[in-house]
């Protein structure tokens, strides 16, 4: 039996297989069924294939029902390029039984057929600057046996033909065959098929996903020899509600400058939807009824410079529909509003927001450390879930009573913040409640006080190495000399495992705050400092906080030389030591001395205004770090709580490797006396 050929172009094994038409003479043809059965052929058979193949190109031609016996294969063309030929076991013709490799042409090979089965003519362009070229393959085999020529039963079960549906319905078939039925397929209008291979066949429908009106439902089967049997009906989807309601609803949100919200509106009916949006400050706030959470693609906007922004469209079909609301003042920071809506739908709808209520902590509490954050949260039908959120960070979810949230409060910053949390239904209603605290995780005891900072990875700009490890480093040294651990601040980067203890990110905002905290402390305070730097190389120069590049809280990351100073003149502490080991550092230190308080302070850097600080793979720190700490006070001097910083420098520099403008430099306001830790 002579079965289907396929025709593969490619450029070798594993290129796409493209099935095209192609012209296929034979002789010894016996007619086959119209639909979906295939020829019945016998004994020995000849078959011609015409085609084209360009440059490397390969088509593919499959030869079912093949039996033991001589196959012989022979490609003719009509111009001086080279066509091989091959016969094999698969669409590949790298795995041949036979080949035509020669430049002759006609080209021919044979193969002595062992095992019946279904095997593959192949036939390759092989020279590599051939433009398309028609050829003939002619192939003779041997064939036989008796094909399945009956095609299976099939019978739409449910639904009825011509039946009114909705909502989710169930598609069933049965099916039979001579044979066996190998497998069943579904398919509505012209859409995809689904396929189901096990009895009883069924398929799930969810109508609601389809336009209402006439859509037809077509099943076919199939047997292992390709035959098929089909049959088809009518329905009619209906998802229209019988009665209506007016309901009204209200969306409270934020949105700053060109930020939009969108709020999903389910089984919305026809009739006139209005929209009303209304805030508290003088920004510009648009709003606007969509089909999809696009408001470009709107149809119907309140654009005006009115306070509440208004717009409304009739409905004409009922669905799911979208309302946007946008801040139109690019500058504008973030601003609280209240979306009012109308609109008709299902009258046996559940339209009733769950109510919610935060527990604890209370409203305008200070907190410090970890706090558990408490809910309680009830519907009409019942609570589907609950989230929290920090300002305007990411939603938690809690959807099992009672709903709690723990939250680190020593990854905020200091001061106020809000907490809101959220209780929504099945249907999507939902209720807010939102409180404010204070987070205050300053230390307030002890004589003794630092700021330690040390970033390796950044936000946005290229990490460093050791900066981490030069936190600990420090944070260590000082704890052996008699600093108290609660009178340390040590922020860092986002690995917070890194450090000794992590009192939050190194933003330019946290940074300025703690310096203000160190400024407002009496005895002895340190600023220690490690991460990238730099500056115009002329004596202005900037640390790179975390958030350099990028900015958060209102601050652009970049912590100048002049900002340090402003905080640290209005210190009331007795003695300021400040270590910096930074790029373009050295631009720091004339500031410092500039203060009122400069007799003060004692500070070192890495480098000169324009010189450079270095990653130290040796030692696991920053450069200036490993020499000025562990290579001189902690090895060289024991430790010791009594060792002058300016003898510290000058056997710390003498061994540094890196000199000129990458070398250290000192700044000490009161040359008199000594400086010490």
């Amino acid at each position: 039996m002579k079965g289907y050929k396929k025709k593969i172009i490619g450029f070798g094994v594993g290129f796409a297989i493209v099935f095209s038409l192609f012209l296929a003479f034979s002789s010894n043809i016996v007619a086959s069924s119209t639909q979906n059965v295939r020829s019945i052929r016998a004994t020995q058979t000849t078959d011609t294939f015409t085609g084209a193949v360009a440059r490397y190109e390969v088509d593919y031609f499959e030869i079912t029902n093949v039996e033991p016996g001589l196959m012989e294969l022979s490609v003719s063309w009509g111009n001086s390029y080279d066509i091989d030929c091959y016969i094999c076991e698969t669409a590949d013709y790298t795995n041949y039984l036979a080949r035509g490799y020669t430049t002759s042409n006609p080209e021919t090979c044979s193969y002595n057929i062992q095992t019946a089965g279904t095997y593959y003519i192949a036939v390759r362009m092989y020279t590599w600057y051939a433009s398309s070229t028609s050829y003939t393959a002619t192939v003779k085999y041997y064939t036989g046996g008796t094909a399945d020529t009956t095609a299976p039963t099939v019978s739409i079960t449910a639904p009825s033909n011509g039946a009114t549906v909705s909502e989710t319905i169930a598609v069933t078939a049965t099916a039979s065959d001579n044979v066996g039925v190998s497998y069943t397929q579904m398919k509505i209008d012209s859409g995809s098929w689904t396929t189901d291979s096990t009895s009883p066949y069924s398929w799930s429908v969810d109508t609601t996903a389809l336009s209402d009106g006439a859509h037809t439902i077509t099943v076919q089967a199939f047997d292992a020899a390709g035959n098929y049997g089909e049959d088809s009906i009518s329905i009619t989807v209906d998802n229209t509600p019988s009665q209506t309601q007016l309901i009204t609803r209200e969306f409270n949100d934020a949105v700053a400058g060109y930020e939009v919200d969108y709020f999903e509106l389910t089984d919305v009916e026809p009739g006139e939807m209005t929209v009303s949006v209304s805030w508290g400050n003088s920004y510009d706030i648009d709003c606007y009824i969509c089909t999809t959470p696009d408001y470009t693609n709107y149809l119907a906007r309140g654009y005006t410079t009115n306070n509440p922004e208004t717009c409304s469209y009739v409905i004409q079909t009922a669905g799911t529909y979208y309302i946007a609301v946008r801040m139109y003042t690019s500058s504008a920071s973030s601003t609280a509003y209240t979306a009012t809506v109308s609109y008709y739908t299902n009258a046996n709808g559940d339209y009733t927001a769950p109510t919610v209520s935060i527990t604890a902590p209370a409203d305008g509490d200070t907190v410090s450390g970890t706090i558990t954050v408490t809910a309680t949260a009830s519907d009409n039908v019942g609570v589907s879930y609950t989230q929290m959120k920090i300002d305007s960070g990411s939603w938690t979810v809690d959807s099992t009573s009672p709903y709690s949230w723990s939250v680190d409060t020593t990854t905020l910053s200091e001061g106020s913040h809000t907490i809101t949390v959220q209780a929504y239904d099945e249907a999507g209603n939902y209720g807010e409640d939102s409180i404010s605290i204070t987070v205050d995780n300053v230390p307030n005891t002890g004589g003794k006080y630092a700021l330690i900072v040390g970033i390796s990875d950044y936000k946005a700009i290229n990490d460093l190495s050791y900066c981490d490890e030069d936190a600990t480093d420090w944070y260590n040294y000082l704890i052996s000399i008699g600093y108290e651990s609660s009178n340390i601040i040590v922020l860092g980067d986002t690995n917070t495992a890194n450090y000794p203890k992590y009192d939050g990110i190194a933003t330019e905002y946290n940074i300025k705050y703690y310096l203000n905290w160190l400024a407002d402390q009496s005895g002895e305070i340190a600023y220690i400092t490690s991460g990238h730097g730099s500056g115009d190389g002329a004596g202005s120069s900037y640390i790179c906080a975390w958030d350099c590049a990028s900015g958060e809280d209102g601050e652009d990351g970049d912590l100048y030389d002049t900002e340090i100073a402003a905080i640290l003149q209005t210190a009331i502490a007795d003695d300021i030591f400040v270590f910096i080991d930074h790029c373009y550092s050295g631009g720091i230190g004339p500031d410092l001395m500039a203060m009122g308080n400069a007799a003060k302070v004692y500070c070192t850097t890495t480098c000169t205004e324009n010189g450079y600080g270095y990653d130290d793979s040796t030692h696991q720190n920053g450069a200036w770090t490993y020499y000025f700490l562990e290579y001189t006070l902690i090895n060289y001097y024991g430790s010791s709580a009594t060792t002058a910083m300016e003898d510290a420098f000058a056997h710390a520099a003498a061994d540094y490797p890196h000199t000129g403008g990458d070398a250290p430099m000192e700044f000490d306001g009161n040359t008199g006396s000594y400086f010490t830790l």
